[in-house]
Order: C-alpha cells, then sequence, then structure tokens
C-alpha cells in the first residue's frame, strides 16, 4: 500500500472515510491482533481452549489510548488471571510517544 495523504477520502468497507481514520483503524487492528497472538503464546492455549499446559486464563481487556499521526488509537489491553501482561509493543510505543 502506498502513501497516503492524511485529508484525501479514500473507500474502505464499501463506503468513503478519510484517510486519517482508516490509518486509526488499521493501527489499532493490526496492534490487537499481536495482543491477541501474544496472549495465546503466553497463556498456551487460544480462547476457550480446553489444555492442561495452560498457564494463566484471560479475564477480559482494559482501553488505553495513544496519539498517532493519524489520531487516537484505542487499543485494546489483555487482561490475564494468574500472570500479568507484559508486551514489548507497549514498551516500543511508550518510547515513541
Amino acid at each position: 500500500m502506498g502513501h497516503v495523504q492524511p485529508n484525501r477520502t479514500i473507500r474502505r468497507g464499501g463506503g468513503e472515510v478519510r484517510a486519517s481514520r482508516a490509518g486509526r483503524e488499521t493501527i489499532e487492528e493490526t496492534i490487537n491482533a499481536m495482543f491477541d497472538e501474544e496472549v495465546d503464546q503466553l497463556v498456551g492455549a487460544a480462547p476457550y481452549e480446553r489444555t492442561g499446559g495452560r498457564a494463566a486464563y484471560r479475564a477480559g481487556h482494559y482501553e488505553r489510548v495513544f496519539t498517532t499521526t493519524s489520531g487516537q488509537a484505542t487499543l485494546k489491553m489483555p487482561k490475564l488471571k494468574g500472570m500479568r501482561f507484559a508486551t514489548a509493543v507497549v514498551k516500543c510505543l511508550d518510547w515513541l510517544h
């Protein structure tokens, strides 16, 4: 995907949105998917999967807002029961902040 100008209208998902909103939504979706993958690895099981090797349980999420060049992105930070969720992604975002 090429560079998109911030105030340009683009087509996405059957409608038109501002490029900045599309960029922010893409950032949110990508980072939230990374969190899900990381939690799967930490816990040792996918959501609702029954396994004896499970290290912890998912306990929902809380929202954390980061400001990006495309606007504010709301990330869903996983909460775990039996383990603390620490991610290199957030450390990197904090550093950039």
